[in-house]
């Protein structure tokens, strides 16, 4: 599925997550100096370092009850988690916008 990764208001770039919200591909870059610090390679955004970045997102395997609750919504890893929460972190206030259904950062 096609998204719009955003840094508060600003869009950043379009990607595509799989159904385990792994990073695939990232289409357009809208605003390269708003992307996360350590993604961007010499030739500037690095897919890979990008993919690295999201993954740290998720809620880290040993968190207490996680197990229980990835059951309780019939999903297998925590990463299925990120695009179900728009990766949202409000240390950083980075997340991502359904590109065929746009949020406002006011609405999340």
């Amino acid at each position: 599925m096609k998204y719009i990764l955003m840094h508060r208001e600003i869009e950043v770039a379009e990607i595509e997550l799989d159904e385990l919200s792994h990073i695939t591909n990232i289409y357009e870059v809208y605003a390269e100096e708003h992307f996360p610090v350590g993604t961007l390679g010499k030739h500037g955004v690095d897919k890979t370092m990008l993919a690295k970045w999201w993954a740290k997102r998720s809620i880290p395997a040993s968190r207490s009850g996680l197990r229980e609750t990835l059951d309780l919504l019939h999903m297998s890893v925590p990463q299925e988690l990120l695009a179900k929460c728009y990766g949202l972190s409000l240390s950083d206030q980075y997340w991502i916008s359904p590109k065929d259904k746009p949020l406002m950062w006011k609405e999340i």
